[in-house]
């Protein structure tokens, strides 16, 4: 089975950079933040989009969201797993919208049917990516950041613009290739602070985590029956009523498995959703799955490898991965805990791309470290008219820590 997510320590160096200004005074800015309607609680990871657009973002930890368009557009619309589809009309009087959803709640009848089948589900849905998954070449503009905190203390964020070529799903991920546009890294100054977490090839795991278009993740012959699938009690998702599939392992393998769900769409069988987490019960194979070099005197102890990941009209959406460790120094007295999230929304879709591909010299690499590829800027526009994942309050407090240097 193949790996997915490679982790390496190292050491931490200081990068410099420059300023860059792009701003554009014409474009308009949406903002918000969304709850839930009745328990008032903020809403995260909730999809906001322009409809007749492929233009969207996600909300943060703090529910809040930032749309910058060149155009007002009527509406814009909102979703979640669980809540009715909003659909907000805009006016040139309100800048900042106050956005309540509402849960949605339905049971499927036809699960019954379904009953200890449910693999056959899968096996279904697999059959129909070619009807319900994009078949021609895109261009995908997404926005993608990765933090580092050690205890409950941010030590470093990266973020950049991604340009991914994405060829169509009957094509496999072969052709697919994605390139920074632009990006800045922001780190601690601290001398305490040496130790690091390199994701190598971060940028292109919204290309490997495809779980839909990379068979080689999960749905695969060889792992497909090393797992007992299940059926859970149904959701909406965008309005649309969802089969909730379970997964867990049943038998043992050198390479660590996985824990998790898949959702699809009642009507198509489209994949809407999957969620991932290794298992963590053999250290050693999770160890293995998720590590890649170490110094020699570093003991690495594996908490947590989760994925979510997002689709949307038929192509990848969002994806989330988790990364919890603690590391400590043989003949040291204390372990410390690292948490490395990686996070990546497709903010605009070219469909239909004839332009040029992306070239092997300008491509990230899978073997590449994202930490290492992007520099340092402090130029609050520095993203311009990209759309990016509206910081939430604790990581613009850490970057604004960050930035000062000792």
């Amino acid at each position: 089975m193949k790996k997915f997510l490679i982790l390496l320590l190292c050491s931490l160096s200081c990068l410099s950079g420059h300023a860059q200004d792009n701003t554009d005074d014409l474009l308009i800015r949406i903002s918000g933040v969304v709850r839930d309607q009745f328990t008032r609680e903020k809403m995260i990871d909730v999809s906001v989009s322009v409809p007749g657009t492929n233009i969207g973002t996600i909300t943060n930890e703090d529910g809040v969201f930032s749309l910058k368009l060149k155009s007002r557009p009527a509406y814009i619309e909102l979703s979640s797993i669980g809540y009715k589809t909003s659909k907000v009309r805009l006016t040139k009087d309100i800048e900042e919208l106050k956005i309540s959803m509402t849960p949605s709640t339905m049971v499927l009848k036809e699960l019954v049917v379904y009953s200890g089948q449910a693999d056959k589900l899968i096996r279904a849905a697999l059959d129909k990516r070619k009807e319900n998954n994009v078949q021609t070449t895109e261009l995908h503009t997404s926005f993608y950041r990765e933090t580092i905190e050690k205890g409950s203390r941010f030590i470093d964020v990266s973020e950049a613009i991604l340009s991914t070529y994405k060829a169509g799903y009957n094509m496999g991920i072969g052709q697919d290739k994605v390139k920074v546009v632009q990006g800045r890294h922001l780190m601690s100054q601290r001398g305490k602070d040496t130790l690091a977490v390199k994701v190598m090839g971060g940028p292109t795991m919204p290309i490997i985590l495809d779980a839909v278009k990379n068979e080689d993740i999960i749905f695969n012959s060889t792992d497909m029956p090393c797992y007992k699938f299940e059926m859970e009690e149904a959701v909406t998702i965008n309005d649309q009523p969802q089969f909730v599939i379970s997964f867990s392992p049943t038998t043992l393998q050198p390479w660590a498995l996985y824990y998790g769900k898949v959702y699809l769409d009642k009507q198509t069988l489209a994949f809407t959703r999957i969620e991932l987490q290794l298992d963590m019960r053999d250290q050693a194979k999770a160890t293995r799955h998720m590590l890649f070099r170490k110094p020699n005197a570093l003991r690495f102890r594996p908490r947590e490898l989760s994925t979510v990941i997002n689709y949307k009209n038929g192509r990848i959406s969002y994806m989330k991965n988790t990364f919890r460790f603690n590391c400590d120094w043989k003949k040291r007295l204390f372990a410390y805990n690292y948490t490395c999230i990686s996070e990546m929304v497709v903010t605009d879709v070219e469909e239909n791309y004839k332009g040029p591909k992306i070239m092997n010299k300008e491509k990230f690499g899978e073997r590449e470290s994202f930490y290492d590829a992007v520099q340092y800027f402090s130029d609050p526009n520095f993203w311009g008219d990209y759309n990016i994942i509206e910081p939430t309050e604790s990581l613009e407090k850490a970057v604004n820590k960050l930035k000062k240097v000792k």
